[in-house]
């Protein structure tokens, strides 16, 4: 087979070649027709908490980022690389002077309760476990976390906006 890549350009394509992607299927993605399920092969990919553990092992706030997943893997899910990006914000606030416990408030105020959305009734015990584990040591978290609960409470409906 032929493909086109302009007018007078074309690759020969080989009848062995497979063509590979991935797609990450969350909240913000729209859903596949059965046919495209039909077509494909279908990985779903797992993080253990196993797997959490080993990449924050050594870092003075890896007891406490574990426990902030553990509360909240089941309605905001966060893994590999939200992790590595706090580490990087950790890491580059320490050059300031900032403080890891300031550093990660921020970080969750900043990564982890903006996925936070919708009227599953999971949420309430999530929230209510992320606020106790906030307070007193992440003020911000704390706050914005609060007013989440309130509001989940209040409408059954949750957004960080």
């Amino acid at each position: 087979a032929a493909l086109e890549l302009s007018v007078n350009h074309e690759v020969l394509l080989t009848p062995n070649l497979k063509f590979v992607g991935t797609v990450n299927i969350d909240e913000t993605t729209h859903g596949f027709a059965d046919k495209v399920y039909d077509r494909a092969q279908l990985i779903d990919l797992q993080v253990p908490r196993t797997g959490i553990a080993a990449h924050v092992e050594g870092r003075p706030y890896a007891a406490r980022l574990l426990e902030v997943w553990d509360a909240m893997r089941l309605i905001a899910p966060f893994a590999y690389r939200v992790l590595d990006e706090i580490a990087a914000y950790v890491e580059e606030a320490a050059t300031v002077e900032v403080a890891w416990q300031v550093a990660i408030d921020e970080q969750l105020v900043q990564k982890v309760l903006p996925k936070i959305k919708g009227t599953d009734p999971s949420i309430g015990p999530a929230l209510e476990a992320f606020v106790a584990l906030a307070n007193p040591d992440w003020p911000l978290s704390h706050a914005k976390a609060s007013e989440m609960l309130k509001a989940f409470r209040e409408y059954g409906f949750v957004s960080y906006f």
